[in-house]
C-alpha cells in the first residue's frame, strides 16, 4: 500500500465518522436543517475519494461509495441508540433526585412547622404562668405604692426629704 492510500483511508475513516455524528445529530436535534447540510457536505469528501481512487487501490483499502453510505448510517443509528438510552437515565436521575429534594424539604417544612407549633406552646405556658403568678394573693394586704420622685408626683412620706440651701 503507498502512503497515499494509507492517507486517503485515514481521511475517509475519519470523515465518516463526522458524517455520522452529523446525521445522528439529525436525530437528535430539533432543529434539522443545518446537521442535515454539514452531514451531507463532510459525506460528500469520502464519497469523492470512493469513486475517484478506485482505480490506485488495488488491495481495497478504501470503502467503496455504498460501503461508505452503510457506516455512516450505521454509526449514526448506534450513536441515536446510545445516546437516546443516556438521555432517558440521566432523565430518570434527574426525576429521582427531584424526588428525594421535595421530601427533604417536606421533612424540613415539617419539622419547622412543629418547632414553631412547640414554641408557640410554650410561649402561651409562659404567659398563663406569668398571668398567674400576677394575681394578687388574698391572704396578703395590698401594697401601698407611692409615686417615683423621678415623675414629677408627691414625695414618698417614707423617704425623708433633705432641707435646701
Amino acid at each position: 500500500m503507498t502512503p497515499l492510500i494509507l492517507l486517503l483511508a485515514a481521511v475517509q475513516a475519519g470523515l465518516l465518522l463526522w458524517a455520522a455524528v452529523h446525521l445522528s445529530n439529525v436525530a437528535l436535534r430539533p432543529k434539522k436543517v443545518a446537521p442535515f447540510f454539514w452531514a451531507l457536505t463532510t459525506m460528500a469528501v469520502p464519497l469523492a475519494v470512493a469513486k475517484y481512487s478506485a482505480e490506485s487501490d488495488r488491495h481495497r483499502a478504501l470503502c467503496s461509495s455504498a460501503d461508505c453510505v452503510i457506516l455512516a448510517l450505521c454509526v449514526a443509528g448506534v450513536r441515536v441508540f446510545a445516546v437516546t438510552r443516556e438521555e432517558e437515565r440521566l432523565a430518570v436521575d434527574h426525576e429521582e433526585s427531584l424526588r428525594r429534594a421535595a421530601e427533604a424539604a417536606e421533612a424540613a417544612r415539617q419539622a419547622w412547622k412543629a418547632e414553631q407549633i412547640k414554641a408557640a406552646a410554650d410561649a402561651l405556658a409562659a404567659r398563663v404562668a406569668n398571668e398567674q403568678r400576677k394575681a394578687v394573693d388574698p391572704t396578703q394586704p395590698p401594697r401601698h405604692l407611692t409615686p417615683s420622685i423621678l415623675r414629677g408626683g408627691a414625695p414618698s412620706p417614707r423617704i425623708p426629704t433633705s432641707p435646701r440651701k
